[in-house]
């Protein structure tokens, strides 16, 4: 079946508190003409353009409720939902592909479980048919460094710059969830009940795979190696495949120093909030027990998390990823601070 666009609605009280800073409510009133009929003024939705894969709106929807047969105020309520209408397919299955990036947006940047409660779809004929959703979640993996107030908007001047920063993010987000730095954190994030072995090796290679793809630099003495291989390149340029092929990984940078870089450019906060505190002593632990736990080191039993350690090593880690994708979707570390010590009123 074609659905022009469907709306989402979410169950958690983060979502709710979170939605009503982003979009405003419409207007009830009675009408002066006919005394059973309210009139409503629909609030400001907030419109974001996916480049050209789809429209999301966040809004406020009013809904009738089955209390009487005349239509009176106080049997109409606005709920709070997320429209999605794509520009590309409009089967079912790719609006579901849609909401679950959505889902993990929501996710992210509100602290609270966010859930599914409906979906409803709007036929290209009109008519509304509600949708049974096939996906649940019980509960989540999610850092506990940051309670009561969603990522944005975190204070008032964002607040007014909301459909500017919706844009930003929602984008950026919509990017970002094709690379498998997105697909590891949620990975984890939705999969708690998961031996936590599997879910620190997940976010050990989220790590490694950010330092790779957004945050390495090339050092001296990698340009000079690059500078010699082309020089052998172009002496030898039927070998140059060959060439390729046998250097591509000759200068691979050792997994404990993509660790301590990344620490590094968020040590201020990492110091502040990680357990295991300092870049030498965090990157030797993760590099230990990731080595420990992929490769089967026996000597490296003693050095490596188990336990309780194991566990709050994965939410440390966590939380660095929080930060790597936050830095990806344009935040600061000024806005670092201001999300990390304010909280909503």
């Amino acid at each position: 079946m074609s659905f022009r666009s469907i709306y989402v609605t979410y169950r958690g009280a983060g979502f709710h508190k979170w939605i009503k800073h982003v979009s405003s409510k419409g207007v009830f009133r009675s009408s002066n003409i006919k005394k059973d009929y309210i009139e409503y003024t629909k609030g400001n939705p907030v419109k974001v353009r996916i480049k050209d894969s789809c429209f999301i709106t966040i809004l406020y929807r009013p809904k009738v409720l089955p209390a009487s047969m005349e239509v009176r105020e106080a049997s109409i309520k606005e709920v709070p939902c997320i429209e999605i209408e794509s520009l590309r397919e409009k089967s079912l299955e790719e609006y579901f592909k849609l909401n679950l990036v959505i889902l993990d947006f929501l996710n992210f940047i509100i602290p609270e479980e966010v859930h599914v409660e409906s979906l409803h779809g709007i036929t290209e004929n009109g008519e509304e048919e509600e949708i049974p959703y096939p996906y649940a979640i019980s509960k989540m993996f999610k850092p506990t460094v940051r309670t009561g107030a969603a990522i944005f908007p975190y204070n008032e001047v964002q607040r007014n710059s909301i459909q500017i920063l919706s844009e930003k993010y929602l984008n950026k987000w919509f990017e970002l969830s094709k690379t498998p730095l997105i697909n590891l954190y949620c990975a984890v994030m939705y999969n708690p009940d998961t031996y936590m072995e599997y879910l620190f090796l997940g976010l050990a290679q989220a790590i490694e795979s950010y330092h790779m793809n957004f945050f390495e630099t090339k050092s001296a003495a990698r340009v000079k190696l690059e500078k010699e291989i082309n020089e052998v390149r172009n002496i030898l340029p039927d070998k140059a495949q060959y060439l390729d092929q046998v250097f591509k990984d000759c200068y691979r940078r050792p997994y404990i120093e993509r660790v301590r870089e990344v620490y590094q450019e968020y040590s201020a906060l990492a110091d502040q909030f990680l357990r295991l505190k300092g870049a030498e002593e965090f990157s030797k632990k993760v590099k230990d027990t990731r080595h420990y736990l992929t490769h089967w080191v026996p000597e490296l039993e003693k050095k490596a998390a188990h336990g309780n350690e194991l566990v709050f090593l994965t939410k440390d880690l966590q939380f660095l990823l929080q930060l790597c994708i936050m830095t990806q979707l344009g935040f600061t570390n000024c806005d670092y601070t201001n999300i990390y010590h304010t909280s909503y009123k």
